[in-house]
């Protein structure tokens, strides 16, 4: 699941809440979208719960994308890597 489905249904289970007359805090959702989390997010996770008052929704949203976006570069990268690497093994 990428980031951007991850948010998009933790904020619909907030509205359901919202609709059983059970609401939540947009801090309290931001903890449960941190919590559920793979420990790859842990950086990101750090820094975040340290702002999590001051934040606002599209902020968040943001840097999780962000977050996602430059780990899938530095792995693309990696296995670029890997890659040719293993073909200069080969050649050898």
């Amino acid at each position: 699941m990428t980031m951007k489905e991850y948010v998009v249904k933790m904020k619909g289970f907030s509205e359901q809440l919202n609709v059983a007359s059970c609401p939540i805090s947009l801090q309290d959702l931001f903890i449960q979208v941190l919590a559920g989390l793979d420990a790859e997010y842990n950086p990101i996770v750090v820094q975040l719960s340290k702002e999590i008052d001051d934040l606002s929704s599209i902020g968040f949203q943001s840097t999780l994308l962000t977050y996602e976006s430059r780990m899938d570069q530095l792995n693309q990268l990696s296995k670029l890597t890997n890659s040719n690497n293993y073909e200069n093994v080969v050649k050898t």
